[in-house]
């Protein structure tokens, strides 16, 4: 409700406190988040859906805990519970454990960087192209090379970069690679606009 009293809840938020079927019936929303400065985040952010003029649904993000004290990163999905003159009575929540899924994800982030800095530092043209030929990764020399930063080739093809007859050799180079077992050694001299 508007007070942040809990007046339902199913089996699966239940489970995902470790908790029995309906213990969370008649608590607060008060009482789910991990700490004080969590709990100062929800309150500042209930009180601005309801005090201001409604802003659009998007996803929270909140620290709680287990009933077994490990830390759960909850995603609240969420939309205006309203009574039959539209007026805000409540809130219908839902909660997903996003813990494992931002845990995978600075996982694969920090992969990335480590990445990033190897290539970064060797003293070679470094440059890594998915299937259909765009830019996934290039080093530090390949940018110092091409004279092109890093944010302007990435997620682009060599048909961005360079002139049709060029773009066509470099695929051509590409797809023989992609088609073969075998290393291709080739110099390729490229103009970049």
């Amino acid at each position: 409700d508007t007070q942040g009293l809990i007046t339902f809840s199913n089996l699966a938020h239940d489970c995902l406190f470790g908790c029995q079927k309906g213990d969370f019936i008649g608590k607060s929303i008060w009482d789910l988040p991990a700490n004080e400065a969590e709990l100062d985040r929800l309150r500042a952010y209930f009180t601005y859906l309801l005090t201001t003029d409604q802003p659009a649904r998007e996803p929270y993000i909140v620290l709680s805990r287990h009933q077994n004290g490990t830390l759960l990163e909850l995603q609240a999905d969420w939309n205006y519970k309203r009574d039959s003159q539209g007026q805000v009575i409540g809130f219908v929540t839902v909660l997903t454990d996003v813990t494992e899924r931002k845990r995978l994800l600075q996982q694969l982030q920090d992969s990335q960087r480590l990445l990033q800095d190897v290539v970064d530092n060797m003293d070679v043209v470094v440059f890594v192209k998915d299937l259909l030929g765009r830019f996934m990764l290039v080093n530090q020399r390949y940018e110092n090379t091409v004279g092109i930063n890093k944010k302007d080739i990435l997620g682009k093809n060599d048909y961005d970069l360079h002139s049709p007859a060029e773009a066509n050799q470099v695929r051509s180079d590409d797809l023989t690679v992609l088609n073969s077992i075998n290393l291709l050694k080739t110099e390729e001299t490229l103009m970049f606009h």
